[in-house]
C-alpha cells in the first residue's frame, strides 16, 4: 500500500479568502461534472472548491505517489452515491482537471455510544477515526493529515491549515517533510 494523506476539505481546499473571492464574482468555476449516476449537490459543490488548493493537493499527491483518504465532513455527500464518496468527489475533481484522484477511502464515523463512551459523545475526533482506519486496515505505511481543525493524537502527523489561507505551499512543504522524515 502507498502512503496516504487524510484529506479534510473545508479549511483545506477552500478557505475564508477563497470565499471572499468568490462571493465578489472575481472566480469562474467549471461547469458541474456529468455522471451517470446524479448526486444532489454538484451544482452547489463546485463552487466550493478552489482551483489553486486542488493544483497544490494534486502535485504533492502525484509528486509523492500518494493515496487519499478522506477525512471531512464531505464523506457524508457520498452516501447517496453507488460508489460512496469516491464517486462523489472524483467527477469533481475531474472538472478542475484531476482525472481519477486516487482515493482509495474515508475514514467511518462511528455513532455507537457505547463504542467511545457516553451517549453525549457521539462524534468522535478525527484522530480517533484516523486511528480507527488505520488500524483497521492494517495501515503500515507513513502518512500525513491536511487539516483546518486540531481534534488529533499529539503524535499524529498535522499539518495544520488555517480556514483564512486553506492549503499552502508552505503546509505542503511541512507534509513532504514528514513523509520524508
Amino acid at each position: 500500500m502507498k502512503n496516504v494523506v487524510f484529506l479534510d476539505i473545508d479549511g483545506v481546499l477552500n478557505s475564508s479568502k477563497f470565499y471572499i473571492a468568490r462571493n465578489a464574482g472575481e472566480i469562474t468555476f467549471p461547469a458541474p461534472p456529468e455522471s451517470e449516476h446524479p448526486v444532489f449537490g454538484y451544482e452547489r459543490y463546485i463552487q466550493e472548491l478552489d482551483q489553486k488548493a486542488i493544483d497544490l493537493l494534486r502535485d504533492f499527491v502525484e509528486r509523492n505517489d500518494l493515496d487519499i483518504v478522506i477525512s471531512s465532513t464531505w464523506r457524508f455527500f457520498g452516501c447517496t452515491h453507488p460508489r460512496g464518496i469516491e464517486g462523489y468527489l472524483q467527477p469533481l475533481f475531474s472538472s478542475y482537471g484531476w482525472e481519477n484522484p486516487p482515493i482509495i477511502g474515508h475514514t467511518e464515523m462511528d455513532l455507537d455510544p457505547g463504542k467511545y463512551g457516553s451517549p453525549e459523545r457521539m462524534s468522535v475526533e478525527r484522530g480517533e477515526e484516523i486511528h480507527d482506519w488505520i488500524m483497521e486496515n492494517e495501515f503500515s505505511g507513513k502518512y500525513v493529515i491536511l487539516d483546518d481543525d486540531s481534534d488529533f493524537f499529539e503524535l499524529q502527523p498535522l499539518v495544520r491549515t488555517s480556514f483564512e489561507f486553506g492549503l499552502t505551499e508552505d503546509d505542503i512543504k511541512k507534509a513532504e517533510e514528514i513523509l520524508n522524515s
